[in-house]
């Protein structure tokens, strides 16, 4: 039976409006026919019952999320101390990237576990038994009855290669060779194991530390370790699995460079191993040294992290973007926690907390590593608890003013607008974003594009991008009302902090918000005719 001939009130009130159906369905199938836009589109109470059942109170929400964000990251700190304060022996490098992944979930609902990832790799090294079991049928049938086929431990790697790196659900691939460009967001995504199992898409450390899981749920025993390039001062870290136990003199060793489909190297007589595929298809040869020792987890950890972090940092100083600032001194506070067992804690505890001081985020994380590290007396100490009491003061002012309308003030905070503006490269664009707040006049240090009229109000608004910082403060003749909310989701990381709900029209204001702005509720209203 066809949704359309259903009555309306039927679909509205029972169809459209069961739990099941979400804010995203709604808009897939507003996209599907016309007769159902416009059913959907006009309904706001539907809007306003899918926005209350998706996020509720979206002021409780935020906070509650934010709650949740400290009290996970506090846990996994302590996680962190017991799993470093082990004896070497007893950590494990699969563990420790299990919870790297955690730590950059935080955020998220759902939260990976070191037995979720151990049923995935579960799953892979089945995979590899099943083709073993395959090849010795194939064997049976072509040799005798009592035959006694056995498949060798090069043999068994040859077949983990081909389930990680060729079959189509188990292809992953180092970023090292993707020719894509990738924003820091999406980029640190390659360091979560959860992320990598997701995607299909991995830096080296995991990549290694996958495959030697598996290989080692196979009897076959890897260590990580970094050769040397000798072209350069690039290094490689690769798998030394001992392939041959009699030969002396550490000849008996053979290296895998997961980074090129887990191929096996011997080294020559110079101990050298290569030509290694590198960036760019060049080939280099690397150095490698028979009695070198596994990697240190913490080590493997650190170097792993330092890229990323790196990264971070150029993004930010291309393009100043509020998440990235975040994300970026998360990881670099990861690094400080890491790095605490190598001797490399104070320098970085600086370096994190610079990068706090000068972008204003985690000041108070930046504090308390500051004076854990018995760094008391560094001057950066005290720039960073000024900074601190001088933003909580500005906080406590700023939420004591009290802003009356004015007959210039065309538009009201909570509505969802169109932002009109021609980009660097002369197109016309059209950005949908919410207003937050206003102000009277403009001002050319709060407009981050080039303005004619600053005589006139600006609107401070949120898009539907939460990284872009260039539309923060627009100005009112650049903005329209948005003719069909219904027809567009808004989803914004912010809009608890502002708003309490959607009600079909507009974002209702908090009551802080409404507490600043108090003439502005009545004017939306009457503005959008709800």
């Amino acid at each position: 039976m066809s949704l359309l001939s259903l009555p309306n009130e039927l679909l509205v009130n029972y169809v459209f409006s069961h739990s099941d159906i979400k804010i995203l369905d709604l808009y897939h199938l507003m996209h599907s026919c016309t007769l159902l836009r416009n059913i959907i589109s006009n309904s706001n109470q539907l809007w306003r019952r899918k926005y209350e059942e998706s996020y509720g109170n979206l002021t409780l929400a935020y906070h509650a999320e934010r709650a949740l964000r400290k009290v996970r990251t506090s846990l996994l700190e302590g996680k962190w101390w017991d799993f470093l304060e082990q004896d070497a022996s007893q950590k494990t490098l699969l563990e420790a990237i299990v919870l790297v992944s955690q730590w950059l979930e935080v955020p998220n609902e759902h939260f990976p576990s070191l037995q979720n990832i151990k049923d995935y790799l579960g799953k892979i090294t089945q995979r590899v038994k099943e083709l073993i079991i395959e090849k010795q049928k194939s064997f049976y049938s072509l040799k005798a009855v009592n035959a006694n086929p056995k498949v060798s431990p090069r043999e068994i790697l040859t077949i983990i290669n081909y389930v990680l790196f060729h079959e189509s659900e188990q292809d992953f691939m180092d970023t090292l060779w993707l020719d894509k460009e990738f924003d820091f967001h999406e980029l640190q995504k390659n360091i979560s194991i959860a992320k990598v199992i997701e995607r299909r898409e991995s830096c080296t450390t995991i990549l290694c530390v996958i495959y030697q899981e598996v290989a080692s749920s196979m009897g076959i025993q890897c260590e990580l370790v970094y050769c040397d390039s000798s072209m350069d001062d690039r290094d490689r870290l690769l798998l030394k699995w001992l392939e041959y136990p009699k030969h002396e003199g550490g000849k008996g060793f053979t290296y895998i460079d997961v980074c090129d489909g887990g191929t096996l190297h011997r080294p020559d007589h110079l101990r050298r191993i290569g030509p290694l595929r590198h960036q760019h298809e060049d080939f280099q040869y690397y150095f490698v040294d028979p009695a070198q020792p596994a990697e240190k987890v913490e080590y493997i950890l650190r170097r792993m992290l330092e890229p990323y972090i790196r990264d971070g940092q150029t993004d930010l100083w291309l393009d100043w973007r509020s998440q990235t600032v975040s994300e970026v001194a998360r990881l670099a506070r990861l690094a400080c926690i890491i790095s605490s067992l190598i001797g490399e804690a104070p320098e970085l505890v600086l370096e994190y907390a610079e990068h706090c001081f000068n972008y204003g985020v985690q000041l108070s994380d930046a504090i308390y590593l500051l004076e854990a590290e018995g760094l008391q007396g560094h001057p950066l100490l005290g720039k960073c608890i000024l900074q601190l009491e001088e933003r909580r003061t500005q906080i406590a002012a700023y939420q004591q003013v009290v802003s009356r309308r004015v007959p210039s003030i065309k538009y009201a905070v909570g509505l969802v607008m169109i932002y009109n503006y021609t980009n660097a490269m002369g197109e016309v664009c059209n950005e949908i974003c919410v207003i937050t707040s206003w102000e009277v006049k403009g001002s050319a240090e709060n407009y981050l594009r080039s303005v004619g009229n600053l005589d006139q109000p600006f609107y401070h608004v949120l898009t539907r991008s939460p990284a872009d910082q260039s539309l923060a403060c627009v100005p009112e003749d650049k903005l329209v009302l948005h003719p069909d909310v219904s027809s567009i989701i808004f989803l914004h990381d912010q809009l608890g902090f502002h708003f309490e709900r959607f009600d079909g029209r507009r974002f209702v204001p908090n009551a802080g918000k409404r507490y600043r702005f108090p003439d502005d509720e009545a004017f939306a209203l009457n503005l959008t005719k709800i």
